[in-house]
């Protein structure tokens, strides 16, 4: 029996295609593709906004929530009232993470440029070149915001908590309450 061959056309394996996939239907993934619309259109502003709004609103409540939770914290009622400013700051100060600290303030402040910008120029041809690269800064920091999530960066205060400092500093305070042997 003679094999047909002419089925075989292509022998290159089969990229999948993400926008099909089951990460495409979270939110997440939604942004994600409006994101890549508003490019592959040449709408950089509405990209950086989509972009930074993924990071302010969406994958920082979820960072933080999921160190509180690990640390065993209360968060401050209105929290999620705060500005972007003041979340940052918010984060350094549960997390002792600096360099991702160091990377929202810059986010946040380009952010603010072209803000300004568009309200003062009234132009988004303008500002484009500016959104491109911040969109860029962007969505690198998402990555680098995943990274901590799945343990690829370790966040410092979780890395003392796991290597028993809190339970250290519990102990020391059970003994300071208990009094002074005498």
């Amino acid at each position: 029996m003679k094999k047909d061959r002419s089925t075989i056309v292509n022998k290159e394996p089969l990229v999948p295609n993400w926008e099909e996939s089951d990460f495409a239907k979270t939110v997440d993934g939604q942004i994600m593709l409006m994101v890549k619309k508003a490019i592959s259109n040449g709408h950089f502003v509405e990209a950086q906004m989509l972009s930074w709004s993924t990071i302010d609103q969406i994958l920082m409540p979820r960072l933080i929530g999921w160190i509180a939770n690990t640390l065993k914290l209360k968060l401050p009622k209105g929290l999620h009232k705060l500005n972007a400013q003041s979340i940052n700051m918010f984060y350094l100060a549960i997390s002792h993470d600096t360099p991702l600290f160091g990377k929202l303030e810059e986010a946040r402040k380009s952010r603010n440029k072209i803000t300004h910008q568009l309200v003062s120029l009234g132009v988004v041809t303008k500002i484009n070149e500016v959104s491109k690269g911040s969109t860029k800064s962007n969505i690198l920091l998402q990555q680098e915001i995943m990274k901590r999530f799945n343990g690829e960066i370790l966040i410092p205060s979780i890395n003392l908590y796991r290597s028993g400092w809190n339970d250290g500093l519990d102990g020391v305070i059970k003994m300071l309450e208990k009094g002074s042997p005498e």
